[in-house]
Protein backbone atom coordinates (compact mmCIF):
# COMPACT_ATOMS: atom_id res chain seq x y z
CA UNK A 1 0.00 0.00 0.00
CA UNK A 2 1.25 3.59 -0.76
CA UNK A 3 2.02 4.69 2.44
CA UNK A 4 0.84 8.04 1.63
CA UNK A 5 -2.41 7.13 0.76
CA UNK A 6 -5.16 9.23 2.63
CA UNK A 7 -8.71 7.28 2.79
CA UNK A 8 -11.56 9.64 1.36
CA UNK A 9 -13.51 9.13 4.57
CA UNK A 10 -10.44 9.92 6.65
CA UNK A 11 -10.78 13.87 4.35
CA UNK A 12 -13.90 13.98 4.90
CA UNK A 13 -13.86 13.38 8.56
CA UNK A 14 -11.73 15.46 9.49
CA UNK A 15 -12.93 18.09 7.37
CA UNK A 16 -16.48 18.00 8.89
CA UNK A 17 -15.12 17.75 12.48
CA UNK A 18 -12.99 20.92 11.90
CA UNK A 19 -15.81 23.03 10.05
CA UNK A 20 -18.02 21.87 13.25
CA UNK A 21 -15.39 23.43 15.75
CA UNK A 22 -14.93 26.52 14.03
CA UNK A 23 -18.86 27.15 14.07
CA UNK A 24 -18.70 26.47 17.35
CA UNK A 25 -15.28 28.53 18.15
CA UNK A 26 -17.64 31.37 16.28
CA UNK A 27 -20.35 31.24 18.00
CA UNK A 28 -18.34 31.36 21.33
CA UNK A 29 -16.42 34.28 20.37
CA UNK A 30 -18.51 36.43 18.53
CA UNK A 31 -22.37 35.49 19.56
CA UNK A 32 -22.57 33.70 15.79
CA UNK A 33 -22.53 31.00 13.91
CA UNK A 34 -21.47 33.16 10.74
CA UNK A 35 -19.84 36.55 11.80
CA UNK A 36 -20.89 39.86 11.44
CA UNK A 37 -17.88 42.56 12.03
CA UNK A 38 -15.58 41.98 8.97
CA UNK A 39 -12.66 40.97 11.19
CA UNK A 40 -14.14 38.21 12.55
CA UNK A 41 -15.21 37.16 9.02
CA UNK A 42 -11.60 37.35 8.40
CA UNK A 43 -10.34 35.27 10.97
CA UNK A 44 -12.92 32.44 11.11
CA UNK A 45 -14.26 32.38 7.15
CA UNK A 46 -11.81 33.79 5.05
CA UNK A 47 -8.58 32.13 6.95
CA UNK A 48 -9.48 29.09 8.68
CA UNK A 49 -12.18 28.21 6.94
CA UNK A 50 -10.60 27.92 3.20
CA UNK A 51 -7.46 26.55 5.20
CA UNK A 52 -9.44 23.24 6.26
CA UNK A 53 -11.36 23.13 2.81
CA UNK A 54 -8.07 23.59 0.67
CA UNK A 55 -6.17 20.99 2.62
CA UNK A 56 -8.44 18.34 3.69
CA UNK A 57 -10.99 18.35 -0.06
CA UNK A 58 -9.08 20.54 -2.81
CA UNK A 59 -5.33 20.37 -2.57
CA UNK A 60 -5.67 16.36 -2.20
CA UNK A 61 -2.01 15.79 -3.94
CA UNK A 62 -0.46 18.47 -5.17
CA UNK A 63 -0.93 22.26 -5.79
CA UNK A 64 -1.21 23.35 -9.39
CA UNK A 65 -0.80 26.66 -10.57
CA UNK A 66 -4.17 27.41 -11.18
CA UNK A 67 -4.57 26.68 -7.71
CA UNK A 68 -2.57 29.14 -5.99
CA UNK A 69 -4.16 31.89 -9.06
CA UNK A 70 -7.38 31.02 -6.97
CA UNK A 71 -5.66 30.97 -3.73
CA UNK A 72 -4.17 34.36 -4.16
CA UNK A 73 -6.81 35.98 -5.63
CA UNK A 74 -8.93 35.28 -2.47
CA UNK A 75 -5.89 36.88 -0.60
CA UNK A 76 -5.84 39.54 -2.59
CA UNK A 77 -10.14 40.31 -2.11
CA UNK A 78 -10.14 39.69 1.09
CA UNK A 79 -6.95 42.19 2.37
CA UNK A 80 -8.63 44.60 0.26
CA UNK A 81 -11.79 44.22 2.56
CA UNK A 82 -10.34 45.30 5.79
CA UNK A 83 -7.49 48.12 4.29
CA UNK A 84 -9.36 50.83 6.63
CA UNK A 85 -9.35 48.42 9.83
CA UNK A 86 -5.75 46.55 9.27
CA UNK A 87 -2.35 47.74 10.56
CA UNK A 88 -0.92 50.00 7.52
CA UNK A 89 2.30 48.31 7.28
CA UNK A 90 1.30 44.80 8.02
CA UNK A 91 -1.22 45.22 5.48
CA UNK A 92 1.11 46.02 2.93
CA UNK A 93 2.99 42.97 3.76
CA UNK A 94 0.33 40.60 3.25
CA UNK A 95 -1.19 42.66 0.23
CA UNK A 96 2.05 42.41 -1.13
CA UNK A 97 2.88 38.63 -0.55
CA UNK A 98 -0.87 37.78 -2.15
CA UNK A 99 0.32 40.50 -5.53
CA UNK A 100 3.22 38.11 -5.82
CA UNK A 101 1.89 34.90 -5.73
CA UNK A 102 -0.64 35.88 -7.83
CA UNK A 103 1.56 37.35 -10.65
CA UNK A 104 3.76 34.52 -10.54
CA UNK A 105 1.09 31.65 -10.87
CA UNK A 106 -0.94 33.61 -13.61
CA UNK A 107 2.37 33.63 -15.59
CA UNK A 108 2.97 30.18 -15.30
CA UNK A 109 -1.03 29.32 -15.56
CA UNK A 110 -0.98 31.43 -19.13
CA UNK A 111 2.20 29.88 -20.39
CA UNK A 112 1.42 26.13 -20.01
CA UNK A 113 -2.12 26.60 -20.77
CA UNK A 114 -1.70 28.51 -24.05
CA UNK A 115 1.03 26.13 -25.07
CA UNK A 116 3.45 28.82 -26.16
CA UNK A 117 6.55 27.22 -28.02
CA UNK A 118 8.99 30.14 -27.65
CA UNK A 119 12.08 28.51 -24.89
CA UNK A 120 12.62 32.55 -23.27
CA UNK A 121 9.08 32.20 -22.36
CA UNK A 122 8.88 28.47 -20.97
CA UNK A 123 12.09 29.68 -19.04
CA UNK A 124 9.87 32.63 -17.30
CA UNK A 125 7.46 29.80 -16.83
CA UNK A 126 9.85 27.12 -14.94
CA UNK A 127 10.87 30.13 -12.94
CA UNK A 128 7.63 31.32 -11.91
CA UNK A 129 6.45 27.83 -11.06
CA UNK A 130 8.43 26.70 -8.23
CA UNK A 131 7.48 29.42 -6.02
CA UNK A 132 4.08 30.13 -7.06
CA UNK A 133 3.05 26.72 -5.77
CA UNK A 134 4.91 26.32 -2.75
CA UNK A 135 3.45 30.35 -1.42
CA UNK A 136 0.55 29.62 -3.06
CA UNK A 137 -0.23 26.63 -1.27
CA UNK A 138 -3.65 26.68 0.91
CA UNK A 139 -2.06 25.94 4.13
CA UNK A 140 0.46 28.80 3.31
CA UNK A 141 -1.55 31.25 1.92
CA UNK A 142 -4.56 30.76 4.12
CA UNK A 143 -2.32 30.25 7.07
CA UNK A 144 -0.41 34.06 7.01
CA UNK A 145 -3.75 35.65 6.92
CA UNK A 146 -5.26 33.76 9.48
CA UNK A 147 -1.76 34.76 11.71
CA UNK A 148 -2.15 38.46 10.41
CA UNK A 149 -5.81 38.82 11.52
CA UNK A 150 -5.69 37.14 14.68
CA UNK A 151 -2.30 39.29 15.82
CA UNK A 152 -3.94 42.54 14.32
CA UNK A 153 -7.12 41.98 15.19
CA UNK A 154 -7.25 40.19 18.69
CA UNK A 155 -3.83 40.96 19.80
CA UNK A 156 -0.95 38.65 21.15
CA UNK A 157 -2.15 37.83 24.85
CA UNK A 158 -6.15 37.49 24.73
CA UNK A 159 -7.52 34.04 25.29
CA UNK A 160 -9.19 34.04 22.13
CA UNK A 161 -5.82 34.31 19.85
CA UNK A 162 -4.40 31.81 22.07
CA UNK A 163 -7.44 28.96 21.22
CA UNK A 164 -7.48 30.26 17.83
CA UNK A 165 -3.96 29.58 17.57
CA UNK A 166 -4.40 26.46 18.98
CA UNK A 167 -6.86 25.01 16.94
CA UNK A 168 -4.96 25.94 13.75
CA UNK A 169 -1.29 24.69 14.80
CA UNK A 170 -3.35 21.08 15.79
CA UNK A 171 -4.89 21.00 12.11
CA UNK A 172 -1.75 21.91 10.68
CA UNK A 173 -0.02 19.29 12.05
CA UNK A 174 -1.63 16.31 11.70
CA UNK A 175 -0.60 16.84 8.18
CA UNK A 176 3.03 16.65 7.96
CA UNK A 177 2.90 13.81 11.22
CA UNK A 178 0.92 12.39 8.86
CA UNK A 179 -2.01 11.17 11.52
CA UNK A 180 -4.45 11.10 8.19
CA UNK A 181 -1.77 8.30 6.31
CA UNK A 182 -1.89 6.17 9.68
CA UNK A 183 -5.80 5.89 10.22
CA UNK A 184 -6.40 4.93 6.68
CA UNK A 185 -3.68 2.37 6.91
CA UNK A 186 -5.44 0.78 9.84
CA UNK A 187 -8.73 1.07 8.20
CA UNK A 188 -7.43 -0.44 5.06
CA UNK A 189 -5.37 -3.74 6.43
CA UNK A 190 -8.63 -4.71 7.82
CA UNK A 191 -10.23 -4.54 4.52
CA UNK A 192 -10.04 -7.94 1.97
CA UNK A 193 -11.51 -7.27 -0.98
CA UNK A 194 -11.48 -3.26 -2.29
CA UNK A 195 -12.38 -1.81 -5.70
CA UNK A 196 -8.86 0.08 -6.59
CA UNK A 197 -9.99 1.13 -10.41
CA UNK A 198 -10.85 1.05 -13.84
CA UNK A 199 -9.17 -0.22 -17.18
CA UNK A 200 -9.12 2.22 -19.41
CA UNK A 201 -7.72 0.73 -22.52
CA UNK A 202 -5.72 -2.14 -23.69
CA UNK A 203 -2.86 -1.04 -26.91
CA UNK A 204 -1.00 -3.11 -28.63
CA UNK A 205 1.58 -4.74 -28.06
CA UNK A 206 0.09 -5.97 -24.48
CA UNK A 207 -0.17 -2.71 -23.08
CA UNK A 208 -2.95 -1.70 -20.14
CA UNK A 209 -3.65 1.49 -19.03
CA UNK A 210 -5.81 1.63 -15.46
CA UNK A 211 -6.93 4.24 -13.07
CA UNK A 212 -5.62 3.44 -9.90
CA UNK A 213 -6.67 4.49 -6.64
CA UNK A 214 -4.08 6.20 -4.49
CA UNK A 215 -3.20 3.55 -1.79
CA UNK A 216 -1.86 0.92 -4.84
CA UNK A 217 1.56 0.48 -4.77
CA UNK A 218 1.77 0.05 -8.41
CA UNK A 219 5.73 -0.45 -9.45
CA UNK A 220 7.44 -3.70 -10.75
CA UNK A 221 8.04 -5.65 -7.67
CA UNK A 222 4.20 -6.06 -7.38
CA UNK A 223 2.29 -8.34 -9.90
CA UNK A 224 -1.35 -7.55 -11.24
CA UNK A 225 -3.38 -9.91 -12.31
CA UNK A 226 -5.36 -9.01 -15.71
CA UNK A 227 -8.72 -10.21 -17.10
CA UNK A 228 -9.76 -9.95 -20.59
CA UNK A 229 -13.93 -9.62 -21.29
CA UNK A 230 -13.48 -13.19 -22.73
CA UNK A 231 -12.40 -14.66 -19.08
CA UNK A 232 -9.04 -14.93 -19.84
CA UNK A 233 -6.57 -14.15 -17.08
CA UNK A 234 -2.68 -12.79 -17.72
CA UNK A 235 -0.51 -11.16 -15.76
CA UNK A 236 0.62 -7.79 -15.78
CA UNK A 237 3.73 -6.14 -14.88
CA UNK A 238 3.23 -2.54 -13.80
CA UNK A 239 5.96 0.20 -15.20
CA UNK A 240 5.28 3.38 -14.35
CA UNK A 241 1.75 5.70 -13.41
CA UNK A 242 1.39 9.26 -13.52
CA UNK A 243 -1.55 12.00 -12.96
CA UNK A 244 -4.22 12.69 -15.66
CA UNK A 245 -6.50 15.15 -14.01
CA UNK A 246 -7.76 14.26 -10.66
CA UNK A 247 -6.77 10.74 -11.17
CA UNK A 248 -4.07 8.62 -10.92
CA UNK A 249 -3.69 6.45 -14.39
CA UNK A 250 -1.02 3.43 -14.57
CA UNK A 251 0.40 1.77 -17.47
CA UNK A 252 0.83 -2.05 -16.97
CA UNK A 253 2.94 -4.54 -19.66
CA UNK A 254 0.71 -7.80 -19.97
CA UNK A 255 3.49 -10.54 -19.43
CA UNK A 256 1.81 -13.98 -19.95
CA UNK A 257 -1.44 -16.00 -19.49
CA UNK A 258 -2.53 -17.33 -15.97
CA UNK A 259 -2.23 -21.12 -15.96
CA UNK A 260 -4.29 -21.86 -13.20
CA UNK A 261 -6.81 -18.96 -12.85
CA UNK A 262 -7.98 -16.95 -9.64
CA UNK A 263 -11.40 -18.35 -8.52
CA UNK A 264 -12.00 -14.55 -7.56
CA UNK A 265 -11.85 -13.12 -10.78
CA UNK A 266 -14.39 -15.17 -12.15
CA UNK A 267 -17.56 -12.44 -12.20
CA UNK A 268 -20.21 -11.62 -14.88
CA UNK A 269 -20.60 -7.56 -14.77
CA UNK A 270 -17.79 -6.15 -12.50
CA UNK A 271 -15.80 -3.53 -14.09
CA UNK A 272 -13.45 -3.06 -11.04
CA UNK A 273 -9.86 -3.76 -10.06
CA UNK A 274 -9.67 -5.33 -6.53
CA UNK A 275 -7.30 -5.89 -4.06
CA UNK A 276 -6.72 -9.29 -3.21
CA UNK A 277 -4.47 -10.68 -0.09
CA UNK A 278 -2.51 -12.95 -2.62
CA UNK A 279 -2.20 -11.23 -5.69
CA UNK A 280 -2.99 -7.45 -4.61
CA UNK A 281 -4.88 -6.76 -7.71
CA UNK A 282 -7.53 -8.28 -10.68
CA UNK A 283 -8.13 -6.16 -13.51
CA UNK A 284 -11.83 -6.04 -15.06
CA UNK A 285 -12.26 -4.42 -18.74
CA UNK A 286 -15.16 -2.15 -19.18
CA UNK A 287 -18.04 -3.81 -20.89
Amino acid sequence: MNKEYIAPWVRVSILIVSIVVIFILSRIFTGYFIPKDARDTLIFQDALLLIVIGVALLEKFYTKPADSMVNSLMGIVTMISVYNLAPKLAWWLVFSYAGLVFLLATTSTAIYSFEVQNPKWHRIANIAYTPAVILGQARIMYSVLFLFAVFAFKGIQSLQTAVLIIFWGIFIVIWPLKLPQLISSISASRAKNKPVGHVLRTDWPNIVRITIQPEINWNNSSIKIFQQAGGGQHLVLPLYYEPQGEELVGTGLVVKPVVIKHPALRMDISMMLMKMPRFQMQMFPRL
